[in-house]
């Protein structure tokens, strides 16, 4: 057996390789889009969903390899893990998000279609790519290093959710003149990833989490290919503080009732301090 001085040493070791996983992951598709952008292919475009699916499918495959993490897509678990409480609660999450994007529709569904199947194959991508990198990868790694315990899971859902909020500063770089709207989006984003993160502990299943991140960001954008002016993650005004609060209000209510989801199912687990 390892003395635990070579058990420390090990995970950090392991851990550092994590950290390195979601870093190659984040540059692999900072390079493509930029790529994308110089060859003047948005954000929708199929081909960048096809590069975000490699990265994510190489994020998950090296985090199996590297914790022995169990990232097997398994029908039945999806469906039940969807159906539990936390899923179901962020279903309605995904509701309140459709309902807070609604524009009245000015074309037909028939006309809206090739939009809508555009948006729900680049929804899959990105709930995907950042769930692999942010609870897979990031959160994952968090938990490796601080343990199996009540404050270290607690720890690694906080710590990997405030980067999955931080990354969105980059919205800055296209929209500067944004600063507040970018600010609440790092806040709910935050609170967003912390919610998932607690549904990835809880239901121990990547692809309910890559779903239900996917139906949220469609949800957001899909009431856009009605509309002529097509669908847009950001206006061209700034929001007020009051609309700030509003946005992320909801989010930080429903991050306490998940975070009392986490703890019944710590208390399920047996998980002490």
């Amino acid at each position: 057996m390892m003395e635990r001085k070579e058990i420390v040493e090990v995970t950090k070791k392991k851990s550092a390789a994590g950290f390195w996983v979601a870093v190659i992951m984040l540059v692999l598709f900072s390079i493509a889009a930029t790529v994308g952008t110089f060859l003047g292919a948005s954000d929708l475009n199929i081909g960048i969903t096809a590069v975000r699916c490699a990265i994510s499918f190489g994020g998950i495959f090296a985090m199996a390899k590297l914790y022995g993490t169990d990232f097997r897509f398994k029908g039945k678990e999806v469906i039940k893990g969807l159906f539990t409480a936390s899923g179901l609660l962020f279903l309605a999450e995904c509701v309140w998000n459709f309902i807070d994007a609604w524009k009245t529709p000015e074309i037909g569904f028939g006309q809206a279609l090739p939009g809508v199947v555009i948006v729900l194959i680049w929804g899959s991508g990105v709930g995907l790519y950042e769930e692999a990198l942010c609870r897979g990868a990031l959160f994952n790694t968090f938990r490796y290093r601080m343990g199996e315990s009540r404050s270290g899971i607690v720890k690694s859902i906080v710590f990997s959710s405030l980067i999955f909020g931080c990354l969105h500063f980059g919205n800055l770089i296209d929209n500067p003149h944004l600063v507040v709207s970018t600010f609440t989006q790092v806040i709910y984003a935050t609170l967003i990833g912390m919610t998932l993160a607690c549904i990835y502990y809880i239901t121990d299943n990547i692809w309910v989490v890559s779903i239900l991140h996917g139906l949220f960001d469609i949800a957001a954008v899909v009431m856009g290919c009605f509309v002529t002016s097509g669908a847009q993650v950001f206006g061209n005004q700034d929001m007020t503080i009051l609309e700030a609060i509003k946005a992320s209000g909801v989010y930080a209510i429903t991050a306490v009732i998940f975070f009392i989801l986490l703890f019944r199912e710590f208390k399920k687990r047996g998980i002490e301090e």
